[in-house]
This record gives C-alpha cells, structure tokens and sequence, in this order.
C-alpha cells in the first residue's frame, strides 16, 4: 500500500479451537511494505498443519490515523497462502494467492 493507507487484519475461522479466544492471527497499523507471517504448521494459523486448510480474514484500511476508513472486506485464503494488499486508500485492491503463488482471486474497491 502507498499513500500512508495502513492495513487491519484479524483471522476469523481456520486457527485451532484454543485460538480461537484471542491467539488468532491479527495485527493492525501495518504500512506500506509491512509483512506478517503465521505459517500453516501452527495451531495458532491453521486447525490442521496442511497448506489448503481454508482460512478466513475480515480487514478494512485507513489513512490520517483513522481518521478516514475504507470499507471492510472478509476473504478467504488456504493456511499455506498469502494475502497481497496494494493500490491507495483511494484505489484500493488486493490478490489472494495459494503456497504455490498462483492468484486465486481478490477484490477492488473504491470507499
């Protein structure tokens, strides 16, 4: 992301049970070039250690310190995938990809 947009991300289903109380993968204010990682072979990321176990995100963006929110999204992505968020707070996109890179969708979206 550019523009100083930063991202919000929280992991809604596909952890382990015991994570599902607070020890899911989720972390806020991430700016441009900011990477977060929570590999497929822990509980805390996916219930089962396999890369297609199906995961779900929700994640809204923002700029000026919150003060400006985009719309929220919710998508899914397999345990072992990654989520590529680009574009601006006012072109805002983002790819969804599996363990082996290859885009399996994603969204654009103007607030």
């Amino acid at each position: 992301m550019s523009d100083n947009t930063e991202l919000y991300i929280h992991q809604d289903s596909g952890q382990g049970y015991w994570a599902k109380t607070g020890r899911r993968f989720q972390h806020s204010n991430m700016g441009t070039g900011q990477k977060e990682c929570c590999p497929y072979t822990s509980r805390q990321c996916s219930a089962k250690p396999d890369k297609s176990n199906t995961c779900s995100f929700s994640f809204t963006y923002s700029r000026n310190g919150g003060q400006d929110r985009g719309p929220g999204f919710t998508t899914t992505c397999p345990a072992g995938g990654y989520i590529v968020a680009t574009g601006t707070f006012d072109h805002f996109s983002y790819s969804v990809f599996d363990a082996d890179h290859n885009r399996l969708g994603g969204h654009e979206a103007r607030p």
